[in-house]
């Protein structure tokens, strides 16, 4: 599972870490900053939720967790 999660959040974070070097050429920067910041926060999370994922314990719903962090 912990590769289910670092996966797409570093994608995720990638992604926003590329959107925030052509902030200049949207025609609203101020949405597009926000989206950068809203790109890196939220991949950063989906890394530590994984790296922290063999510390807990979900049991049998381990796949639809893992699931809904990513798709959240």
């Amino acid at each position: 599972m912990q590769r289910q999660l670092i996966i797409p959040g570093t994608f995720l974070l990638l992604i926003g870490l590329l959107l925030g070097t052509v902030l200049d050429s949207f025609n609203s920067p101020a949405i597009a900053s926000d989206a950068h910041v809203a790109g890196v926060q939220h991949g950063m999370l989906m890394i530590l939720i994984g790296l922290a994922w063999s510390y807990s314990d979900p049991g049998r719903t381990a796949a639809l967790s893992a699931y809904s962090i990513v798709v959240g």
